[in-house]
């Protein structure tokens, strides 16, 4: 066996092997110091008997796919190489303990606990095997605890050595590939065909030791386990721990189900049923109706299921018909989340994509995801497990008023189509108004389409014709967005007043606009006879449309989102994890470590300039001041600010503030929460967004955007108060002046795409594109040497040479990863003094989906009546 010494003759100049720390099946492990890089390491040598029967240099080719996976789940491969005919290959060192050393100390872990590390792992595995990669070899012992963060160790070298010929030949080295506590059942006996929901299988086993202290399956020798794998069913979870909820216990036991087919499809869908409360077993579906406890285990057993299959199928359509056809009779409230197809996974979901709509009936939903270049559509019907894409893509949907059609906008104009399938039918465009512009669409008993856009309120007859402008832009440029049916026929329509939103109702003929009170505001819309509206947050209360007033006692909405649409069914685009993020620091090598910080919805994390504190929107926008050592918080006035740039001597903080009606400035106030606010720009109606303060605090770069047109960069003096346009063809922004105010750095659309350029400053006479592949969000390091920007999920830095011209390097890749992205792609990151980098990571991985609330107007009914009984009881 290679040992340290030789080792350390070996690989002299690249790494010093200090001791062995351990050693497995398929290699022994040792603790090494890189010497290139002065880090700590875990070099991994395949033992010598696996190397003869497969071939190290077959092993290395091999597992170099696997050194592509990066994930923040995902232990990386560093190197890989030979010593005397082994092959060797290098991880991070990672200090702190495996899954199997808590779990030797603890037994079983707390539920919360293990769910997330299950979750944690799943989004690895998700990861990888749509990048083509099977683990195979799932167990505690290959799942690092970081800071209590899961990392899946080895990801790939199992697969590696069945690639490389060693699958059929392990019998020779008295090796076996996986551990049997743990093999699916299909691995277990050989097949040749290992897919994804084999590891799916094995994180089914890892959970329930987790959750019980043991695996589902153990015995005297490998021969009895795997025996019992093929043979037996597990007994239920939550029979020997009453406190596992029950769509854990059903999610662990699909996973753990014999054949392939019979489990989930991925491991993103395991997770996903794992932080699904109405998840029952079949599939996440609001289909399904919760049985009791007792016969909830019993219909869990497979031997039960022929016999009672038919009558659940039965009983199940004739609950649901009962259900649809009263709609809005008090039923089960149910949350449940679609996702799209695989071959749509790439698409984003966001406030731009078009929203989505549900049914009159609440039974039937519609979504938009959208790219930059296209956009899919896609209708969810009851009575299919997947929803179907509508030919051509589009967004904005909305139903008629029967249910039957759905209405979207598309290329220019508006187009309906059958629900339940059928060629897509052009109704109209609105003559020389750009659709792009379009603020809100809604499907009219009347039978006629009301379109806002940006110029006005169109009428368009569903049939087909010419659009009517019943409402143009007035002179204080007033424009309407999001109208929506009022139960008395009249549109509810949000107008901007001041700097605030308001809702009206509107006559159907555009003529008699009736202003609701100045307490609700908008956006908001109707279900049934409550009306949903915005006072410091989203509020729901009956309203009574003759006295234009609330009744009773309003209650607050926090589970939904804005930009979305509602009305029996709630429904809106999103992705898993809601946006939420825990704020962590990463190496120059992607090592990552947390902040300590709360998971939460973070947006423009910026880091003061000693690093000692984080200026960061939180939640509602409103910009709060972490200090990172005592994780104490601040928050700023006023609420509704965003992108904050802070003083070079850390004392006041830059952002814009404004209103949602395209009235944004610029405004300076102190780090420490003090009231006062100082003006810089007047909100106007061009929006000024702050991205840097030079050093002396003399200038402020922002980009500003006016009307329509593309955005520009600017560049204010704050002692002349001149301000200088940066005007180059395309959108610019991000811009940032380099820490010696030499060379001002932005990215910008000019060549069609988004990249980043650097010119001289003040002269402007030059420009030099960084990013030939494209880039965005740039960001100078603290000594100006290094430019960062990002590529897509890469961390790409250029090095600058000192000197009187701008002398940039080849860009090269630090690190990757899944790390949120800003929807307007303002910067996401920021870069401590110590060149360590603040990065944004979804708190669980992010993946396309649309979350609903089926009978979420029983629910809203429900607590109205509870918050009424209340106030009545303290009269």
């Amino acid at each position: 066996m290679t040992d340290a010494a030789t080792l350390n003759a070996t690989l002299a100049g690249r790494y010093a092997v200090e001791r062995e720390i351990g050693a497995g099946g398929m290699a022994v492990v040792y603790l090494a110091n890189d010497l290139r890089h002065r880090r700590k390491v875990a070099l991994k040598v395949l033992r010598p008997e696996l190397a003869a029967v497969i071939g190290a240099e077959r092993f290395l080719r091999e597992i170099e796919t696997t050194a592509n996976l990066q994930h923040p789940h995902i232990l990386p491969l560093h190197d890989s190489g030979t010593v005397e005919g082994t092959a060797f290959y290098v991880m991070p060192y990672v200090e702190g303990e495996s899954l199997r050393d808590r779990l030797r100390r603890e037994t079983q872990l707390p539920i919360d606990d293990a769910v997330r590390i299950a979750r944690e792992v799943a989004s690895a595995l998700d990861y990888a095997h749509r990048h083509g990669v099977v683990h195979r070899d799932i167990k505690p012992e290959n799942i690092l605890l970081h800071d209590g963060q899961a990392l899946v160790a080895d990801f790939g070298i199992a697969l590696a050595v069945s690639s490389a010929g060693g699958g059929s030949r392990m019998t020779e080295t008295g090796m076996s590939l996986g551990t049997p506590n743990y093999m699916s059942p299909e691995q277990a006996m050989g097949d040749r065909e290992i897919t994804p929901r084999s590891d799916v299988y094995a994180l089914g086993c890892v959970l329930y030791e987790m959750l019980l202290g043991e695996p589902p399956f153990t015995g005297p020798s490998a021969q009895a386990v795997i025996a019992r794998v093929v043979t037996e069913e597990p007994r239920s979870l939550t029979q020997q721990r009453k406190s596992i909820p029950l769509h854990v216990n059903a999610a662990v036991h699909m996973a753990l189900e014999k054949l392939p087919a019979d489990r989930f499809a991925s491991a993103a869908e395991f997770s996903t049923a794992l932080a699904t409360p109405s998840f029952t077993g079949a599939y996440a579906s609001p289909q399904a109706v919760p049985p009791r406890r007792s016969t909830r285990e019993w219909l869990l057993d497979r031997r039960t299921l022929g016999t009672v299959g038919a009558l659940a199928v039965l009983l199940g359509a004739a609950l649901l018909a009962m259900w649809w056809r009263r709609p809005d009779a008090d039923g089960p409230v149910l949350r449940t989340v679609i996702a799209p197809p695989d071959s749509m996974r790439s698409f984003i979901s966001s406030p731009f994509a078009g929203r989505a709509a549900s049914s009159p009936d609440g039974r039937i939903v519609a979504f938009s995801l959208a790219r930059e270049d296209s956009t899919v559509l896609l209708v969810k019907l009851p009575d299919r497990f997947e929803p179907w894409a509508v030919p051509g893509g589009g967004r904005w949907p909305v139903f008629s008023p029967d249910g039957r059609w759905l209405a979207y906008h598309r290329d220019a104009a508006i187009w309906k189509v059958r629900v339940d399938g059928g060629d897509p039918v052009r109704v109209g465009a609105l003559a020389n108004v750009p659709l792009w512009t379009l603020a809100g669409l809604a499907w009219h008993r009347d039978g006629n389409l009301y379109c806002a856009t940006h110029a006005g309120l169109w009428r368009l007859p569903s049939a087909g014709g010419e659009a009517t402008m019943l409402r143009p832009v007035d002179s204080t440029g007033m424009f309407l967005m999001g109208p929506s049916a009022a139960p008395d026929g009249r549109l509810l329509v949000t107008v901007p007043r001041g700097r605030a939103w308001r809702l009206a109702l509107l006559a159907p003929d555009g003529n008699v606009l009736t202003e609701l009170p100045d307490d609700i505001g908008g956006p908001g819309w109707f279900v049934g006879d409550i009306l949903v509206f915005w006072r410091g947050q989203f509020s729901a209360g009956r309203f009574d449309l003759d006295k234009l007033a609330i009744t009773g006692e309003p209650v607050g909405v926090s589970d939904v989102p804005a930009y979305s649409s509602y009305g029996l069914t709630a429904v809106y685009a999103g992705t898993s994890g809601g946006g939420r993020a825990e704020i962590v620091w990463v190496s120059r090598s992607g090592v990552v470590a947390p902040t300590g910080l709360p998971v939460a919805s973070y947006r423009w994390p910026r880091l003061s300039p000693d690093g000692s504190r984080l200026a960061t929107a939180l939640n509602d926008s409103r910009i709060s001041v972490f200090h990172l050592a005592t994780r104490g918080r601040v928050g700023l006035p006023p609420t509704n600010a965003g992108e904050p740039v802070w003083t070079q001597d850390g004392r006041r903080v830059l952002t814009s503030f404004g209103s949602v009606a395209s009235l944004i400035g610029l405004a300076m106030r102190a780090a420490d929460g003090n009231q006062r606010i100082d003006t810089i720009i007047a909100p106007s109606r061009e929006e000024t967004w702050p991205t840097d303060i030079s050093r002396g605090d003399s200038l402020v770069v922002f980009y500003g955007t006016r009307g329509d047109d593309p955005s520009d960069i600017l560049v204010l003096n704050l002692r002349s108060k001149e301000t200088r346009r940066v005007e180059i063809p395309g959108a610019q922004r991000g811009g940032r002046l380099s820490p010696d105010m030499r060379w001002l750095a932005y990215q910008s659309t000019e060549n069609g795409r988004s990249e980043v350029f650097v010119q001289p400053w003040p002269a402007l006479d030059a420009r030099h594109m960084v990013s030939p592949d494209g880039g965005d969000e740039p960001s100078w390091s603290r000594d100006g040497r290094e430019l960062f920007f990002r590529q897509d999920d890469r961390m790409m830095a250029v090095r600058v040479a000192p000197g009187p011209g701008f002398q940039p390097g080849d860009p090269v890749e630090l690190f990757r990863g899944a790390y949120m992205r800003d929807i307007a792609t303002d910067q996401s990151y920021d870069v401590a003094p110590d060149g360590r980098f603040l990065m944004l990571r979804p708190a669980s991985e992010a993946r396309q989906e649309i979350q609903v609330i089926y009978n979420w107007g029983t629910e809203l009914r429900r607590r109205l009546d509870e918050a009424n009984r209340k106030q009545e009881s303290t009269r």
